[in-house]
Parts: C-alpha cells; structure tokens; sequence
C-alpha cells in the first residue's frame, strides 16, 4: 500500500492534473496564446527579432515553449500541457508546505482546496507561462520555510538556499512579477523572528537572484508600453477577483474566505500539555496527520485531532500559518495596486495568481482547525466536516469549471476565425494582417493559411507593413482580400475600407479579431469601379 503521508501529497497533484486535462482542447486559443504558438512554433534564430519588438519578459518562455512544439507540434494539448504539469506540481509543492507548517491533514486540505478553485484550472488550461512561475513562486517559499524552520540543522546550510535562488531567478526570467515574491518573504523572515544567519542567507540568495534577472528587467524597460492597455484598478477588480478564483460564487466565495480566516487566527501552540511537551524539547506521542495505523496493518487512518503538534520536538517551527499565508495574500497584490495608483497601471490579476495558493494554505488550515475543535466532542467531524467544506467547494464552482472548458470561453475564438477563413478563401485570395504582428492570430492554426497569399500584403519580416502607395499598388493585382485586425481599425485597414476599388462583402467578429472579406468592385463600361447599387466611384 502507498505511504499514506505521500498521498497528501500525491492526491491533490493527481486531481489537479486531472482537472487541468478535462478538456484541454476545448477553449480556442485565444490572442495571448496565440501569439505564444506563433513564436514558438518558429525556428529560434527569429526570436531575437520577435523580442526585439515585444514580448522580451516573456522570451524565457517562448524558448521553452519552442521545445514542446518541435516534439509535440503545436495542438491545444501540446502547447497547455506544461500548464498543466506545472499546476500538479504547485499543487503537490502547497500541500507539502501546508504538511510542513501544521500537518498532514492541512497539507491535504490545503491542496484538495487549491485544485478545485476555478482560477487554477482556468490557467491549467493555458499556453502562458503563468502556471509555471506559480510553481516556481510556490517551490521558493516552501524553500524559505524549510530553511528558517531547519535553521539549526546542519544539513540545511546551503542546498536549499542555492535551490532557492536558482528557481527564484528562472521565475523572474519567466515574468519579472514574480519578483514581488521578495518582499513577502521579507515580512516572513521579519514576522517568523528569523534567526541572523536566515536572515543574511536569504539577503544573499535574492541579491544574487535580483542580479541575474536585472539585465532582463533592464531591456525589458524599453517595452514597457506593451502593457498601457492595463486599467487602473479600482472596485471592479475587486468584483472581477471574485470572478476569476471562484467563479463568481457568493457561497464558495464565503466558504473559503471564512476558512482561511480561522486558518489563519487559530494559535498553532495552544496552551496544552502536548505544546508544552514540544516547547521543553521533550518526546511525546504525535497523533496529527496522516498515519499508518498500528491497531490496523495496512490501513492508513486521517487523525487531525491534533494538528498543532505536528512539529519535530528538537527545533520548535518559527513559522505559522498566518506568518506564511497573510503576507503572501496580500502583500503582492497590494504593493502592486498602491504602484497602479500612483503611477503606471500595472496590477493585473494574473500576474499574482500564485497568491491564490496561500488562500488555499489557510483555508486547508481552517479545515484541519474545525475538525480538531470538533473531533473531541463528535468524532465523526473528522470525515463529515472536510467532507461537507470540499463538497460546498467543488458544487459551487461546478458550473465556473464547466464555462471556462466550453470553445467561447476565452476573450477570443482564434479556432472559429481561423476555421472561417479555410473554409470560405479561395486560393487566390490574399490576407492583410493589421497591425503587421496579427500575423500570429492565424499561424496557431496553420492550416486556415495554407492555401492563402500571406505576402503580397504584408512587408518582409514580422512587424513590418506595406506604405500606403505600395499597398495600393498591390491590392490592384487581387480579386478578393481577407484582412484580420483587432478591435479599432486603423492604418492599413481604413485604406482598404477606403480603396474604390474594393468593397467590404463579409465581416465577422471573434473577440478581439476581426476578420474581413473585401471583394473587387466590377467596372462599367469606362473602366470605373461601381457600387453594388451602381453608383461610380
């Protein structure tokens, strides 16, 4: 039979991942993932050229990415997959940290909690690397608190420290927001009452971090305006956070949030003889957690009695739920609105979607609480309360984890635009991509493409576009045009809405991209371009 205490472990990873392949392939890829298949799916001397215009913070990723499709191709399920195996390993990485700091149980619960939310399966399912610097955010700081809690064991000198850096710099390569992580585990190390040498281990490894990112952070300045489209946040990112974790749900809004509050305020050393025991340095009896029964060979029983004193005797943990959770809740987001309002938006949910852990850290605590409060006086708490919480959890956010799995669940549908322009182009038909980089809003499916004249249109290079005489000049060699741009016409697209010589027959919207089919206008007799109701032009 498998070690019980690895299935806390195992468990929650394995149901995430489950969850993360439920139709994979159902939502189209949408323009951000899009333009991660396009740069991926091309060879890696065009990199340099594509970051050098955009997308330089994400260039870590698309190399990655490059991999997976050169093996794998470029599928909805090739280019999510690592979303999804770096979900499973967040998950497996919460539960341990939930395991170390209180116990097997919370550590259970904490995972269980993390893999049911919607937010964590929405961006499972995604080909951005948002998932993977989850995993990395949450790896470091299960780091830091195996490090400051094994703070006198000699075995823990300097291996995780150097872990921890490696992974912290490799999240930073990944996104630079990553690095917001910083100061949550300076309020760790401050509120845990870290010893000297933590504190001066920790202030190597995120300055040797912070200077192997800083040359990316430095280039990456110049691009800067590539994220002026984010909105200054104010109470509508408030109700859209409520969206996104929960799907919207008042009651597992609710349900969680009132979890982790008592995960949170619950004393991990309660004034009773165990505490006692494990503050003198004395052994004693630990029923916590999930252990092999002695009573029963081979059946593993759940014992949450008694989470408070699953703490190794010898070395009294300095860190706690609320010292880990609180901080990392609210700390990156936080810094990040006070910077949106007072300067350049630049808080986005995403870009803290690790913080999501922490709320699943102390809800788990909460659950592991409630059973050990109420254990005593009715033991069957012990199945019926983690029972009835993950059951509200997983009914309530049933239907969000339905909706986001369906094909118009994402801002766009690449997969329809594409889907229209096979089987509606001709093979003399020419495609006008504008802005010039719209390009990659078909090249994730290739297909639509194929048949197609992509360069007569269109300057040489990636983000390169015809001027307004050569763009006329080749338009008068085609019958019919197919132009893709985003939202707001401009450039380009307006001289095709204007040429004379044209009129716009088809139009079609799949989000943010527009897709248009601009046919020839017949001539009359002398030669001159008429209307459909014929009228010269």
């Amino acid at each position: 039979m498998p070690d019980a205490s690895a299935l806390v472990i195992v468990g929650p990873a394995v149901i995430a991942a489950a969850l993360g392949l439920w139709r994979i392939d159902g939502p189209s890829y949408w323009a951000d993932e899009g333009v991660s298949v396009a740069i991926a799916s091309r060879p890696l001397a065009d990199l340099p050229t594509i970051l050098a215009h955009m997308d330089l913070a994400h260039g870590l990723y698309y190399v990655l990415l490059h991999f997976v499709s050169t093996v794998a191709g470029t599928s909805e399920f090739a280019m999510r997959l690592p979303s999804v195996l770096a979900t499973a390993a967040a998950t497996a990485v919460l539960a341990a940290l939930g395991r170390r700091l209180v116990s097997p149980a919370t550590g259970l619960f904490a995972g269980l909690i993390y893999a049911l939310l919607p937010v964590v399966s929405r961006y499972a399912q995604e080909a951005r690397q948002y998932a993977l610097v989850t995993a990395l955010v949450i790896g470091v700081t299960y780091l830091l608190v195996v490090t400051i809690d094994a703070g006198r064991d000699r075995r823990y000198r300097w291996r995780p420290w150097a872990a921890y850096t490696i992974m912290l710099a490799v999240a930073g390569w990944l996104h630079l927001y990553a690095l917001f992580i910083l100061p949550v585990h300076a309020v760790i190390l401050l509120w845990g009452k870290a010893p000297a040498a933590g504190w001066r281990h920790w202030i190597v490894s995120a300055g040797v971090a912070g200077m192997l990112v800083a040359p990316l952070a430095l280039a990456a300045r110049t691009q800067f305006a590539l994220v002026s489209w984010i909105p200054r946040p104010d109470l509508g990112t408030v109700r859209h956070l409520g969206w996104l974790v929960f799907g919207g749900n008042p009651v597992a809004i609710v349900t969680v949030l009132a979890l982790a509050v008592v995960g949170m305020s619950w004393r991990r050393h309660s004034d009773g003889p165990q505490a006692r025991t494990i503050r003198s340095g004395m052994t004693g009896p630990s029923t916590a957690g999930i252990v092999p029964d002695s009573r029963r060979s081979g059946v593993a029983t759940l014992d949450v009695a008694a989470p408070d004193v699953a703490v190794t005797p010898r070395a009294p943990a300095r860190l706690t739920v609320r010292t880990v959770a609180l901080p990392w809740l609210l700390v990156p987001g936080g810094l990040m609105v006070v910077i949106s309002l007072i300067g350049p938006p630049i808080f986005y949910p995403r870009y803290v979607l690790h913080s999501v852990a922490a709320l699943a850290l102390a809800a788990g605590a909460g659950i592991a609480y409630a059973v050990s409060w109420a254990a005593p006086r009715l033991p069957a708490a012990r199945l019926v309360i983690p029972a009835a919480a993950l059951a509200v959890l997983a009914a309530f956010t049933g239907p969000a984890q339905v909706a986001i799995r369906q094909p118009l669940s994402r801002p766009d549908n690449l997969r329809a635009l594409a889907h229209t322009l096979r089987d509606n182009a001709r093979p003399d038909d020419a495609v006008l991509y504008v802005p010039a980089g719209n390009w990659m809003s078909t090249l994730s499916y290739p297909d639509s493409v194929a048949r197609l004249d992509t360069r007569s249109l269109n300057a040489d290079g990636f983000f390169g576009e015809l001027l307004p005489e050569q763009l006329h000049r080749a338009a008068g060699r085609l019958a019919r045009i197919w132009v893709v741009e985003g939202e707001t016409s401009y450039g380009n697209g307006v001289r095709m809405r204007d040429d004379p010589r044209f009129r716009r027959s088809a139009h079609w919207s799949f989000g943010t991209r527009q897709l248009s089919l601009y046919e020839r206008v017949p001539l009359n007799g002398n030669g001159r371009s008429m209307t459909s109701n014929g009228i010269r032009r």
